[in-house]
């Protein structure tokens, strides 16, 4: 009878450190995929604001103007990161480098020369 309860006892140890080993692990998962989802969120923020801006400029097409917008920077893994924001005809993409991911938004071509310097976007029509 000794021998029986001490193995009922073992095996209900055994099982409770893999319930909570799991328990765990699948928590880590949920925290660190909520990070990424929260991330891309406001990465999708701010590139629509300065999409909308850069489309709101095409107005001032006629006239020569130099707009410099505050790159806000972004809460990640406990920290505030400044994106780094990137064009090509018709796109602009903003990403964080620590990880792989960018965020697309569509912009009209336009003449206007943008740029990113110094924690600004640069919006220039000469």
């Amino acid at each position: 009878m000794k021998g029986q309860i001490s193995l009922d006892l073992l095996l209900t140890i055994i099982i409770l450190i893999i319930f909570v080993s799991t328990t765990t692990i699948i928590i880590n998962e949920i925290k660190q995929n909520n990070e990424i989802i929260t991330l891309n969120n406001q990465l999708k923020i701010q590139s629509n604001d300065y999409a909308s801006i850069i489309t709101t400029t095409q107005a001032l097409e006629e006239f020569s103007y130099t707009i410099k917008l505050k790159i806000n920077k972004i809460d990640f893994k406990n920290d505030k990161v400044l994106p780094e924001i990137t064009f090509e005809t018709g796109k602009l993409f903003i990403k964080i480098s620590e990880i792989n991911n960018k965020i697309e938004t569509k912009i009209p071509t336009n003449k206007n020369n943008l740029k990113q310097e110094e924690g600004f976007l640069v919006i220039k029509n000469e």
